[in-house]
């Protein structure tokens, strides 16, 4: 599915290290489901979708913002509580093509990690491709283990990951 909007080929191939991590509002919606849906093309949540996570209150929809303004990467998770335990479930993460390896990733994961941890959730889980290695290098590299393979997991038969690691929260907080 493409949605028309500017694809992830076409954000600016230099990316300072200025860009910032900021909650999503509602006018990066779209911008998020043309990434998702660029990269993401068979498993990709369309804006109502992130509309949904950005409202909630147990959910976070970040976003890595460029000087300009544009969309470089995003990050969408939920709070889930599961035999009395809360977990950070992240449900959706990437950076355009051209703006990786600059730690947009990284810093993603630790805005969402501090946000978790702020509200008392102490574990985070997410689910990678098996075969996404710069993924897994990446989350492995930020504290991640991994704790099982999921098989057929993907729409199309591929296996995934689940991969977690230990959130360190925040006395008193909730």
């Amino acid at each position: 599915m493409r949605l028309g909007l500017t694809s992830a080929a076409s954000y600016p191939s230099c990316v300072r290290s200025e860009a910032s991590i900021e909650p999503a509002v509602a006018s990066d919606d779209m911008a998020i489901a043309a990434m998702e849906a660029d990269l993401f093309p068979l498993e990709a949540i369309d804006a109502g979708q992130v509309g949904y996570y950005r409202r909630r209150a147990r959910a976070l929809a970040l976003v890595a913002r460029a000087r300009d303004g544009a969309v470089l990467g995003y990050l969408v998770g939920t709070i889930q509580r599961r035999g009395g335990e809360d977990t950070f479930w992240i449900i959706t993460m990437a950076v355009a093509r051209n703006a990786r390896r600059r730690g947009l990733g990284r810093k993603l994961l630790t805005s969402a990690s501090r946000w978790a941890g702020n509200r008392g959730v102490n574990r985070i889980k997410l689910q990678v491709r098996v075969g996404n290695r710069s993924a897994r290098a990446l989350y492995k590299g930020t504290g991640f283990s991994l704790t099982r393979r999921l098989e057929g997991y993907y729409g199309e038969g591929d296996d995934a990951y689940l991969m977690e690691r230990p959130i360190r929260a925040r006395v008193g907080a909730r």
